[in-house]
């Protein structure tokens, strides 16, 4: 059994996740699957293809907080469909950047946890091909808004700090924007 659209084409619904859990940093593609009356991830794997064939961003309430993420489209030679949902993080605008540059053709993404860095930290990466090909960023890291970062005073003598991505949100709305008027 598998899952379709009202054109009968069978759809398979994907989470782009930076992490697995808490304690594994392996980013991963979790396939929802329908257990009773819920979907959960069931399957993972780290790599995924297709002709992107729509984006757009979605915005929820999470814990009474408002979030944003960004649904992708992806079709196949055979007629099926991926729908992959991601938060936003920078693995995922990685693979936006990437998007941007070029989006014509067979698009593949691997996720992939990166090398230790000189603290011994590994980051999520996103490696995106088309048609085989790697693909560069379309911006370049100094043309991108940053996260501010602003100390804020919670009690005697004690500070917190707080990130407002506001600007760096923006951009990337933005980008799914374009992206999507090209599809």
């Amino acid at each position: 059994m598998g899952v379709y659209n009202s054109e009968q084409k069978k759809m398979t619904f994907v989470k782009m996740k930076a992490k697995t859990s808490d304690t594994d940093l392996t980013p991963i593609f979790g396939i929802f699957e329908k257990v009773g009356n819920a979907w959960v991830i069931g399957k993972v794997c780290n790599a995924l293809s297709g002709e992107l064939t729509g984006i757009e961003h979605k915005t929820y309430t999470y814990e009474g907080e408002e979030k944003n993420s960004c649904k992708m489209t992806f079709a196949d030679p055979d007629g099926s469909v991926t729908v992959v949902e991601s938060g936003f993080n920078n693995m995922f605008y990685n693979v936006l950047n990437a998007l941007a540059h070029n989006h014509e053709g067979t698009v593949s993404i691997e996720l992939y946890l990166g090398k230790p860095d000189a603290n011994n930290k590994q980051y999520p990466r996103a490696a995106v091909r088309l048609n085989g090909e790697k693909t560069d960023w379309k911006y370049k890291d100094d043309s991108i808004p940053r996260a501010k970062i602003q100390k804020v005073t919670i009690g005697k003598g004690k500070t917190k700090d707080v990130k407002d991505d506001t600007e760096v949100v923006d951009f990337w709305k933005q980008v799914i924007e374009n992206i999507s008027a090209e599809l």
